[in-house]
């Protein structure tokens, strides 16, 4: 009954147009905060794209619904809150517009009123700015680790060429999203984003053969990712030819 119910809520549009409604009255100076400068950071990655591997690997495994959802997820949203209240087990479900939101604005606080604020203000950003754009967006600011805030700082520490990663290499980068890298990095952290990695390129590899990437057609975003292989020879560690010693 619930499935059904949040199946029906994400493919209906009024309850979007509602949604956004409510955002546009209550949080208007908020958004007018926060408009411009996510239309900056826009701008910024038009004239320095990502690879579309970078963005692909995001979507797969922070919101592979990303191209149909009105900036929230219903359906994840009820489903981890099945997961939370039946298993005692946290499950996150949110968006790139949500996780954009939260790090522009500095809110991480856990509590309902922040999460749906959240929410509110992630219907504008899908709304206003470009479905195509919002991973790049997001890889942009996002928080990677100890000195890794956005793609270019995170690559510059691990001693890598954002425009010259392997399918691995940008793998192990947006794991980092999920398992930020601590100054100094333990065995069991390193563990973790070499796990969440071989995940995320099992993940690119499934949503290359359905839709989840149609929304990025035509985008500005060009694919720069050379040699897309996997190099197993790295699997047992994040070893980007010894990046220990570079902290």
């Amino acid at each position: 009954m619930l499935c059904e119910l949040a199946t029906t809520l994400s493919n209906d549009k009024m309850f979007a147009f509602t949604v956004r409604l409510v955002a546009k009255f209550f949080l208007a100076k908020q958004w007018h905060a926060l408009h411009p400068e996510i239309r900056r950071q826009e701008q910024l990655v038009l004239e320095s794209p990502p690879s579309n591997s970078l963005v692909k690997l995001l979507v797969s495994g922070e919101d592979r619904r990303h191209g149909t959802h009105a900036g929230f997820d219903i359906r994840a949203i009820i489903r981890a809150t099945i997961h939370n209240i039946l298993q005692h087990r946290h499950e996150g479900a949110s968006t790139i517009e949500q996780q954009l939101v939260r790090v522009l604005t500095n809110r991480f606080e856990r509590t309902f009123r922040r999460k749906l604020r959240e929410i509110l203000l992630a219907s504008l950003v899908a709304e206003y700015i470009d479905k195509r754009h919002l991973p790049a967006i997001y890889l942009q600011v996002g928080y990677f680790g100890t000195e890794m805030v956005g793609l270019d700082a995170t690559c510059s520490r691990l001693g890598l060429n954002s425009k010259l990663l392997t399918l691995w290499q940008a793998a192990l980068v947006v794991a980092r999203l999920k398992y930020p890298e601590p100054r100094a990095i333990s065995q069991r952290r390193s563990k973790q984003i070499s796990t969440r990695a071989l995940h995320l390129i099992h993940l690119y590899q499934h949503h290359s053969q359905d839709r989840t990437y149609e929304f990025l057609k035509l985008s500005c975003i060009q694919d720069a990712t050379y040699n897309c292989h996997v190099d197993h020879s790295t699997q047992s560690g994040v070893d980007f030819t010894s990046t220990e010693g570079k902290r």
